[in-house]
């Protein structure tokens, strides 16, 4: 299965169901936290932590396209719980780890990476992140691909909650919603516009 036929096998089962997909429409804006976008309203960490934070966050991308699974393990909390706006909810670090070995077409020849990222402290041990995810499909499945590729998959928005363990910071909570899937790949109008949903953290 490549990955347009598991976006859509994921997502068709829970898309928006009142009305048609024409009533339907994408944001026009992004939706970010105010207290990580406007400085007046951040909290800001130590440079030492905020490098930290960062960190984290680009390695759980660099764990994904090396299938590193260990890694996650220290990147991420036992009780890690994931929400996405294809893929639904997972929860704990072993799940999540099954999930990727389970799925290999959703990461195979494609990279992740993190911009824009920045961060905030929450309270004592606790931090927040926020930043944008650009997916790249790199290699072709068959050869009549290759003069499309390198191109752009997606993009979307991930919110990341931390804490702070022996030093060390780990994603307890992450968010993945807000993304522009390339129609190209992924032609379906509805699972497009379930995609680019704005979640609300549960």
């Amino acid at each position: 299965m490549n990955i347009k036929n598991l976006l859509i096998s994921l997502s068709l089962s829970s898309v928006i169901v009142s009305g048609t997909a024409s009533s339907e429409t994408f944001p026009t804006q992004t939706s970010l936290p105010n207290n990580l976008v406007n400085p007046a309203q951040v909290s800001y960490l130590s440079g030492e932590d905020a490098n930290k934070v960062r960190e984290t966050v680009q390695r759980v991308y660099l764990a994904e396209d090396a299938r590193n699974y260990d890694a996650f393990r220290h990147l991420l909390t036992k009780d890690y719980q994931q929400q996405h706006s294809i893929y639904g909810r997972l929860e704990g670090v072993e799940t999540f780890i099954n999930w990727l070995k389970s799925n290999p077409q959703a990461f195979d020849r494609y990279r992740h990476m993190a911009l824009n990222t920045v961060t905030s402290a929450v309270g004592q041990g606790k931090a927040q992140a926020v930043s944008y995810l650009l997916v790249l499909d790199l290699h072709p499945a068959k050869e009549s691909d290759a003069r499309d590729l390198p191109r752009i998959l997606a993009h979307g928005v991930v919110r990341d909650q931390l804490v702070k363990k022996d030093d060390r910071w780990l994603i307890t909570h992450r968010i993945y919603d807000q993304f522009a899937v390339a129609a190209a790949v992924v032609a379906d109008r509805e699972v497009r516009i379930k995609a680019s949903r704005y979640l609300v953290s549960e």
